[in-house]
């Protein structure tokens, strides 16, 4: 006689692995919104570093407050500020992750500036929201017009 698995033995094992595999595209989603996160970070930091250095070399102009995007080409001429040594301070301007959603600057007459831009996930803490303001990265979880309003100068 012939050892074989019965059909309910089957779809056990079936609902087994899916229950298995929906798990695993769930943490999967989770980490890649968390990547998300950590690329605006980096992103804005990058800008947040190249304004510093602006400053510094006295090449910071007033902007208002503006969306910046990849195609954002007059965003503050950011992405034409030149270092002492030739090379551009930004080598291109970042891409938000999210959809329909840009990085925001504002840069004052007196050089100090603020970039805010909505975060894929909220934080642990609860932030919706993150900002860097004159080089002081921080989240802030509040409606977008009072992050605004905390965030640019």
């Amino acid at each position: 006689m012939k050892k074989a698995f019965t059909l309910i033995e089957l779809l056990i094992v079936i609902t087994i692995i899916g229950i298995l595999a929906a798990l695993i595209f769930i943490n999967l989603s989770s980490a890649r919104k968390k990547a998300q996160n950590v690329q605006i970070k980096s992103d804005m930091a990058a800008m947040s570093k190249a304004l510093e250095i602006a400053k510094i070399d006295g090449t910071i102009q007033p902007v208002l407050a503006k969306a910046v995007n990849d195609n954002a080409n007059d965003w503050s001429n950011i992405n034409k500020w030149l270092d002492i040594a030739g090379k551009k301070f930004i080598q291109r301007l970042p891409k938000q992750p999210l959809k329909n959603t840009y990085y925001y600057i504002k840069i004052s007459s007196g050089g100090d500036y603020g970039l805010i831009t909505p975060l894929v996930i909220s934080e642990v803490d609860g932030a919706k929201y993150w900002c860097i303001k004159d080089g002081q990265a921080f989240g802030i979880n509040d409606t977008w017009g009072n992050a605004v309003a905390t965030c640019l100068p």
